[in-house]
């Protein structure tokens, strides 16, 4: 496991880490392979070459800052429950049904929009050391707006066992036909993933 450097911000769930606390504000959050594991040592697949994870901040830190262009990500806000949902790797013949899954739980500190930066400058620094992308991918994207919203959200457990799409649909038929990027999700839906995934003792409203 790597040894993260455990800074939260004093927001209500941070003072029952890492158990979290249902409101019905729970969301699936798709992150591709080349950036999950990277973003997620502690949660990457039994198949992934060690050579995969890298000794970098972003790595190491609880908090992190994924850019999405998900429009529903800005309906995001602080202590929503985020499912982590590795999408299927482009070089496997694996159905997404089989090889997509859900690795980890994150608790979502602050949202904000690409127009919210004063600057490249106060876009970079928000960014630095907590996102996979350098300098000058976050100074392009700024320049083109690629990326609409910025989610800053604290890491707080792997799940023990992988669950995979098709897992899921079984939980939650409905999504079956969803464009799986952001998805809101139920706490009973939650809950049945967490039992399965033997994480359900860090829920504490049970």
């Amino acid at each position: 496991m790597v040894e993260k450097a455990i800074t939260l911000e004093n927001h209500k769930m941070s003072h029952f880490y890492p158990k979290i606390e249902l409101n019905e504000r729970n969301f699936l959050l798709a992150i591709y392979p080349e950036f999950h594991t990277k973003l997620f040592p502690d949660s990457k697949l039994k198949t992934e070459h060690i050579n995969t994870i890298v000794d970098k901040k972003y790595a190491n830190s609880i908090s992190k800052v994924y850019l999405s262009k998900a429009p529903q990500a800005k309906l995001l806000e602080p202590e929503d429950i985020l499912l982590i949902y590795r999408t299927k790797d482009k070089n496997t013949n694996s159905p997404a049904y089989y090889s997509s899954v859900a690795t980890s739980i994150c608790i979502v500190k602050e949202i904000k929009n690409i127009n919210d930066f004063s600057s490249p400058l106060d876009f970079k620094s928000y960014c630095n050391g907590t996102s996979v992308f350098n300098n000058n991918d976050l100074q392009e994207f700024y320049n083109k707006g690629k990326y609409t919203t910025a989610i800053k959200f604290d890491y707080y457990f792997s799940l023990d066992k992988r669950i995979t799409r098709a897992n899921i649909i079984k939980i939650a038929p409905r999504l079956e036909n969803e464009r799986w990027t952001l998805l809101k999700l139920k706490d009973s839906e939650i809950k049945e993933i967490l039992t399965i995934s033997n994480n359900f003792k860090f829920i504490k409203n049970k």
